[in-house]
């Protein structure tokens, strides 16, 4: 039994998609944290519930973009280097975040943890933009 490489690619699109969202979600801790603050109960409420998801949907989001970076091994030709470098990068920043979490004890409670569990998160929003934009639009690093 053959796989159609149209099929992969396609799997490839929905299984990226549905990760972006995942972590999309995962940022939205961050954001719902900040609104709690201004004191509008429906925001605490909403920053609770995103609590509660975070974990979850982030081990959900580390699940399906190691899949996709799989999956999209087949365009490396097309798309080049550039998207998988920053992909890696994307997912290390991912795992050095849930590994914060995990060693907060062992960080000082959590005073340390937090610094460097924010400063992963951003380095992988930032590396996803780069990663998105170079797979879509390969002739911008292209020479």
């Amino acid at each position: 039994m053959s796989i159609d490489l149209s099929s992969v690619i396609l799997l490839d699109h929905v299984i990226s998609k549905i990760a972006l969202l995942l972590f999309l979600l995962v940022v939205l801790k961050f954001i719902s944290k900040r609104l709690s603050k201004t004191g509008v109960s429906a925001l605490k409420t909403f920053d609770k519930f995103f609590m509660k998801i975070h974990l979850p949907i982030g081990f959900a989001m580390i699940a399906l973009a190691l899949i996709h970076g799989v999956l999209s091994i087949y365009s490396i030709e097309t798309v080049g280097w550039l998207p998988f470098v920053l992909g890696i990068v994307c997912m290390a920043s991912c795992l050095i975040a849930v590994g914060s979490f995990y060693l907060r004890k062992k960080m000082n409670k959590s005073k340390h943890w937090l610094p460097v569990h924010q400063i992963s998160t951003i380095i992988a929003f930032v590396t996803l933009i780069g990663h998105i934009v170079l797979a879509k639009n390969p002739e911008i690093f292209l020479v």
